[in-house]
């Protein structure tokens, strides 16, 4: 501290050094403005404080030092601007972003996980099983039972045993709203019956409807779909979509009828209803196999697409029993129970066989025909040798006490449980007596996916619907053979976020060779194909796992017939939704992508978004990158007038996808657009005049028509049965003759499929030989095609998509001279063209339109039909669910219709039902889009009639579109004279 004496010594040198303005004497760097406020002093803080130190700015242009301008024994700080305002902390908090719940150390599991990764080099020891079916139909329930028989957790004390685990449901969302959001991954080593271990990926997707994208990751990736069906629900919207998509990627499907305790506990059944019932429900998942196979065009009669018990493909479980068992795992445990493995006669294949259908059990007997049927119903092998056993060991935990069961227990099951268990309620009692008497779930379980394919044995299947290359070519060779040792060759299905949501890793099954951390490989993004060297990314491996869902294991290779995940520097850069991974040893010209993911229903519920803060521009831009990344079946667009929205499936995705967006990657607020949805356009009759359109410099001319296409056609384009690209010409001919009544001259004229190759939408050439040249006009094919695309992306109404036309050219005129016939010319024409045409005719909007599925108490059937009535839809049917007082109903409404009915429904009914929309088809808006004389009120509903008017205005306000839309705009002054002159118009 600096003495008295200093100070003082300090104050006379500050009278010499100092005017009585306060300016610095004999000073010749600045003016005495700077000098001013350079030297000034901080009083404050000398008053405030002990210290005499002097605050001098560093922006100071004095030249003079501070060891000749302040005492020695004076102390001088630099002070600095402040970068940070006042509600910035200095010092920032490190606060760690986590938005997924992960295990901190590994949990213990009774296998080990090294060997769980060395048998992966066996691709006949490996099972990839996608668990797939109705919204709460217990696929997640069926994966804990596992989990929780392979896996002891550090805080397993601690947790609470009455709620569910749910281990692979690790997403904030997923979490508070009690349902599986996204397709998640859970690798584990499971014995059988024989008590040989396989390593079975399980894929867990989501039940709802509005995650249907996510349940076509887990079927892309999967050889075995387990078809997860409610014995009380059956067969729902979801589970004939899963079993559309198992058909069409020939995937073995092993049916689990889950919830068999509802038969008993809810329902109350008597084990012959029971049994009536199970039959029933397995019957009803048989008829929509069938019905699907008819209209894929598919063989219904074969054995391999037939689901039975005795064919051991059905197996049944129960949650709340920890039970799953099949034919052949009860068979095997009455031969252990009767020692009658020694017995030549009784085999496990041939004991199951006699316990489903109509065999009967009487006297130590089996027989097939009783003298009285009713007198021996109950006598059914299923009833007497499954469900009464199933049936008296519920009762038993359910109405006896302690002592009892105990007695129970010993005398009559053979068991010795401790004795803690006795006491126990009734629920955790169920799961300890069932587990002791059945043994493990997944015996039978594994037991049933060996019988089914390995990743080696249904490598062709996956091959011929997901490669795009030839089917002969050396890559087709290695995916045919899975084998670790040939190059490598694998599909990224999705990306998945890291916990922090920062980055992202790919989600991949390997087909071919072995990925390896720290090797190069080559990397082709959806969007290429085979376009040569260039259309690759080099990139390196950082990492893999095997990811177990709330924790993933680090191995140093994925083989072939593996599902993992992988990290790299470009996951983030290059991956937008999927992407093909090969080795670099393989021919740059033989990379062929994989098909991107197949979206069987169109995302049409629509927002549009902004920044709150326009200074958060690139923040918000980042985010909707990131958003895109994440949810594979959701589309970002930028509309003509800047603004960005976001298509998904409906309100439940959308507001996952808007939490994400703000909470996840963005952390900002942002503003939200009403919802909307995609309209299609489209035509209802002929093209009432041949118009003829020229292009700009008036050299080329084309005459184009277009009509409605039949709806048949345009059905199974959207299903993939009609494809231009998969179909070879004289096969794609042969099937619009036969099954769509072509004639043979238009079937072989079919050009393009609009817009891309799955769009409903045709150009085909109608012109004739005498009239235009041929050979010209095939050479300007691919402008024309262009031109059509361009035409049919972006519609005359509303700029959107073109569905269900038919454009037939007609006429082609082209110049002779090859300058006045460029690619613009002819690009520009034939959009004219084809919009021209559809004006002439009655030009129609597309809206789409949900089927709503309830399954609901008889009291809520009322409020149903009351609320879709008033958003201009109704019921389409009510149907009783056999042996339970729940009805099933089924609707249609709007998708711009639908937005709060889920809400609506659930208050007006108290909870009594619940709906679940799914895209169902495109119907026509009530009334003409071009009639300006309807009339549209302000702020009140529109009459019906001026429904499409409205719509078609509003949506071109929106996109900063013209309201005129008029054919006048397409043709020129001429030709529109001569339309008002004969009335045409």
């Amino acid at each position: 501290m600096p003495t008295r004496q200093g100070i003082m010594d300090y104050q006379e040198k500050d009278e010499l050094m100092f005017d009585e303005f306060g300016n610095l004497l004999n000073d010749d760097s600045g003016s005495s403005s700077d000098s001013e406020s350079d030297m000034s002093l901080d009083h404050e803080s000398t008053e405030n404080t002990t210290s005499t130190a002097i605050v001098k700015s560093e922006e100071s242009n004095t030249n003079l030092s501070l060891s000749k301008t302040f005492d020695p024994s004076v102390e001088t700080i630099i002070a600095s601007v402040d970068t940070k305002s006042l509600n910035e902390p200095i010092v920032e908090p490190n606060v760690e972003k986590k938005f997924l719940i992960e295990e901190r150390n590994l949990p213990h599991t009774d296998y080990s996980k090294e060997y769980m990764w060395r048998l992966t080099s066996l691709p006949e020891r490996v099972r990839n099983v996608a668990l797939c079916g109705n919204l709460h139909a217990g696929k997640t329930s069926l994966l804990d039972m596992l989990v929780e028989q392979t896996h002891t957790f550090d805080n397993n004390d601690k947790r609470d045993k009455e709620k569910p685990l749910r281990y692979t449901d690790n997403h904030i969302l997923e979490i508070k709203k009690g349902i599986s959001i996204k397709s998640s991954v859970m690798s584990m080593l499971l014995p059988d019956m024989k008590d040989s271990s396989t390593v079975v990926n399980f894929i867990d997707t989501p039940g709802h409807s509005n995650f249907c994208d996510e349940i076509m990751v887990g079927a892309r990736l999967a050889d075995i779909i387990i078809l997860c069906v409610d014995v009380v629900e059956s067969v729902t919207k979801t589970v004939e979509l899963v079993i559309e998509a198992a058909l069409k990627m020939k995937t073995k499907i092993v049916l689990m009828i889950t919830k068999i305790d509802r038969l008993l506990l809810e329902l109350r059944l008597p084990t012959l209803d029971a049994y009536y019932k199970i039959r029933r429900t397995i019957e009803q998942v048989n008829e929509t196999i069938t019905n699907i196979c008819q209209s894929l065009d598919l063989n219904p009669n074969d054995e391999n697409v037939r689901l039975s018990p005795e064919l051991d493909n059905v197996c049944f479980s129960s949650s709340v029993f920890n039970l799953v068992f099949n034919l052949k795992s009860f068979t095997q445990k009455y031969i252990e129970q009767n020692n009658l493995s020694k017995n030549v006669k009784v085999t496990v294949d041939s004991f199951s066989t006699k316990l489903w259908g109509d065999i009967y059990y009487e006297n130590r007997k089996f027989f097939v025909k009783p003298k009285d049927p009713l007198a021996c119903a109950n006598s059914r092998t299923f009833i007497k040798f499954i469900l009464e056993p199933i049936y008296k060991l519920a009762t038993v935990s359910l109405t006896l006490d302690a002592p009892d069961r105990k007695e129970f227990t010993e005398q009559h099951m053979k068991l010795r449980m401790k004795n803690y268990t006795y006491k126990l309620d009734s629920k955790p009692f169920l799961k300890h007596i069932f587990t002791e008497f059945f043994g493990f779930p997944s015996k039978p379980l594994l037991s049933a996916l060996k019988n089914t394919v390995s990743p080696k044995e249904n490598s062709d299947s996956k091959l011929e619907y997901l490669f795009t290359g030839p089917k002969n070519s050396d890559v087709a060779h290695y995916v045919h053979d899975c084998s670790p040792s040939n190059p490598l060759v694998a599909n990224v299905v999705k990306l998945v976020d890291t916990h922090d949501s920062e980055h992202f890793y790919a989600l991949v099954r390997v087909f071919s060779g072995t990925l390896k951390c720290e090797d190069t490989v080559r990397l082709l993004d959806e969007s290429n194909s085979s376009l040569g060297s260039d259309s690759f990314k080099m990139q390196k491996i950082s990492k893999c796992y095997m990811w177990c869902g709330r924790y993933r294991v680090e191995v140093t290779e994925l083989r072939a017939g593996s599902i993992g995940l992988i990290s790299g520097p470009a996951i983030d850069q290059f991956i937008v939704k999927t992407a093909t991974i090969y080795d670099k040893r393989i021919d740059p010209s033989s990379n062929f992508t994989f098909k991107q993911l197949e979206q069987t229903i169109p995302p049409v519920f629509k927002v549009a978004l902004q920044a709150y803060n326009p200074k958060e521009l690139n923040k918000f831009l980042d985010a909707l990158k990131k958003l895109n990344r994440s949810y594979i079946g959701c589309e970002v667009s930028v509309e003509d007038n800047g603004e960005h929205s976001i298509l998904g499936y409906g309100e439940l995705y959308m507001d996952c996808l808007l939490h994400d967006l703000r909470i996840l990657y963005g952390g900002i607020d942002i503003k939200v657009s009403d919802p909307m949805v995609r309209f299609n356009e489209t035509t209802d009759e002929l093209s009432k005049i041949k118009l003829t359109t020229k292009s700009n410099n008036g050299k080329n001319s084309i005459s184009i028509i277009a009509e409605p296409l039949a709806p048949e056609i345009a059905n199974d384009i959207r299903r993939g049965i009609l494809s231009l690209r998969n179909d070879p010409p004289r096969q794609f001919a042969k099937k619009l003759r036969d099954k769509y009544k072509w004639d043979s001259l238009a079937a072989r004229s079919v050009w393009s499929f609009g817009p891309a190759d799955t769009g409903t939408s045709i150009l085909c050439d109608d012109t004739l030989p005498e009239e235009v040249d041929k050979d010209l006009l095939k050479s300007y094919k691919s402008p024309i095609v262009k031109g059509f695309q361009w035409a049919v992306k972006e519609g005359p109404l509303c700029d959107d998509v073109v569905s269900e036309v038919k454009f037939t050219i007609i006429d082609v005129q082209l110049a002779p001279e090859l300058a006045d016939r460029n690619d613009a010319q002819i690009i520009q024409m034939v959009r004219k063209a084809c919009h021209a045409a559809l004006l002439i005719g009655a030009p129609k909007l597309l809206e789409p339109i949900y089927q709503i599925e309830s399954i609901c108490h008889v009291d809520a059937l009322g409020a149903l039909d009351l609320l879709l009535e008033r958003r201009r839809g109704f019921v389409i049917g009510k149907e009783r669910i056999e042996g339970s007082l729940l009805w099933k109903v089924n609707g249609i409404v709007p998708v711009i219709e639908s937005v709060g009915l889920e809400v609506d429904l659930r208050l007006s009914t108290r909870g009594l039902a619940y709906p679940q929309m799914i895209f169902s088809r495109w119907d026509r808006v009530p009334g003409n889009p071009l009639d300006d004389t309807v009339f549209i009120p302000l702020l009140k509903r529109v009459p019906l009639s001026s429904t499409a008017r409205d719509f078609m205005m509003k949506t071109r306000r929106r996109k900063g579109l013209k309201e005129d839309v008029s054919l006048q705009n397409y043709v020129d002054r001429d030709t529109w004279n001569m339309l008002m002159e004969i009335g045409a118009m």
